[in-house]
């Protein structure tokens, strides 16, 4: 599959993300959270909403979360977290396009990319 559609020119500044910390990052222009926000909010297990009060008694895929895992990805720096979500989206990229490739053998690849795009990013 050609690739020639990634472009190689950027204006981050990959220096300062790769140094970064969490408090180097701005915060500034998202909005605190209200009380009327929480008070409004829903927890969830598996989608259902749990009722105030009452631990969740679903089972749910998400049971088993490896807390170990989590704190090693928490002491991750900004930059760390950025590499492993950019190479995840773009495994999850290039595997779409080997799966429409696949089951549309007729498609030209700039179609393959244009669809992997569309799924994938929702562009």
């Amino acid at each position: 599959m050609d690739n020639s559609c990634f472009s190689t020119d950027t204006e981050t500044d990959w220096e300062f993300l790769h140094n970064a910390t969490d408090d180097d990052i701005d915060l500034s222009d998202i909005p605190e959270i209200t009380e009327g926000q929480v008070d409004r909010a829903v927890v969830r297990v598996g989608g259902k909403p749990v009722l105030e009060g009452k631990e969740p008694t679903t089972k749910s895929k998400y049971e088993s979360i490896n807390w170990m895992l989590i704190e090693q990805l928490r002491r991750l720096s900004v930059a760390e977290k950025n590499e492993m979500a950019f190479a995840a989206a773009d495994f999850a990229l290039r595997q779409k396009r080997l799966i429409l490739a696949k089951d549309h053998p007729d498609w030209p690849a700039e179609r393959v990319d244009r669809e992997a795009r569309r799924l994938v990013f929702g562009v």
